[in-house]
């Protein structure tokens, strides 16, 4: 079983390009995206519009993930429903309106059936913020940005009982992925109680929209301490709490390396963040016991 090509993404392009906002005059290039793409195929499109050249990407929602295509060939080859670029495409088309268009991708063009989607480029000028750690570089600018993000995004859609995810094959394997990769793996650490404990507490704590994947590999940083988001493949209705844990565990690697001013930077972002978040979530009318 092999996965789409740049020639498969550029047949699955000539179907949809009739509904984007701009005419495609001309494909330019054509890369595929493969290093942090573990879920989906992602293409890069460089193409020329009249007098402009534009990039956007191309998602595509093969039935096998693309990292189980790819060696080491460490994820069971499980099929999953190609609709699933759907939910992808209702949660970024909700958080354009709540972040803005500049912090997440507009959605130019999206075929369920066939699990392709259109991306605006938002990573322009922008540093994957792994690549900024991995130079020791933990930008405590962002966390006023990102801390007001999450608490939008939380708050604004708190207690709601709306399920995002609503293809419960998806939603199941989302489930799987939080309990056993991201929390399972700190089960030989903790034990297996304080894991139970973790889904229970998750399961009854009111929910709302998550990311439930904002990792550090999925954030460009940016000039002025913005940034932009990427990736929301697995947002769901979920524990807020579980995207704060998530997210903020980055900065507290960092603090934990021992470098001074590694350290320093990163309980800067961990304190700005706290004070930044709760004070959104307040603004938003969310319970102060909460």
């Amino acid at each position: 079983m092999k996965g789409p090509t740049v020639i498969d993404a550029k047949k699955m392009l000539s179907c949809i390009q009739q509904d984007f906002p701009f005419s495609i005059d001309e494909i330019l290039r054509v890369d595929e995206i493969t290093e942090y793409s573990n879920i989906n195929y992602v293409f890069r499109f460089r193409v020329r519009s009249q007098t402009r050249k534009i990039i956007f990407y191309l998602k595509l929602a093969h039935p096998y993930l693309s990292r189980a295509l790819r060696p080491p060939y460490d994820f069971a080859k499980v099929r999953y429903p190609q609709e699933r670029i759907g939910i992808e495409a209702t949660v970024l088309q909700a958080l354009e309106k709540l972040w803005g268009k500049e912090i997440v991708p507009s959605v130019y063009a999206v075929d369920i059936p066939h699990g392709v989607m259109a991306l605006s480029d938002v990573g322009e000028k922008g540093k994957l913020l792994i690549t900024e750690f991995e130079q020791n570089r933990v930008h405590p600018e962002i966390a006023t940005t990102i801390a007001r993000l999450m608490g939008i995004m939380h708050s604004s859609t708190y207690g709601t009982t709306r399920e995002w995810c609503t293809l419960k094959s998806w939603r199941k394997e989302s489930t799987a992925y939080i309990q056993k990769r991201i929390a399972g793996s700190v089960v030989p650490f903790v034990g297996k109680g304080a894991l139970q404990q973790f889904v229970r507490e998750a399961a009854s704590a009111p929910q709302s929209l998550t990311w439930t994947d904002p990792i550090f590999r999925n954030i460009f940083v940016k000039s002025r301490g913005k940034v932009s988001c990427i990736d929301f493949d697995i947002a769901r209705t979920f524990d807020p709490a579980y995207d704060i844990g998530l997210i903020t565990a980055h900065w507290k690697w960092m603090e934990l390396k021992g470098i001074l001013k590694v350290r320093q930077d990163a309980q800067k972002f961990l304190k700005n963040f706290f004070t930044v978040y709760l004070r959104t979530l307040a603004t938003y009318g969310v319970p102060a016991k909460d």
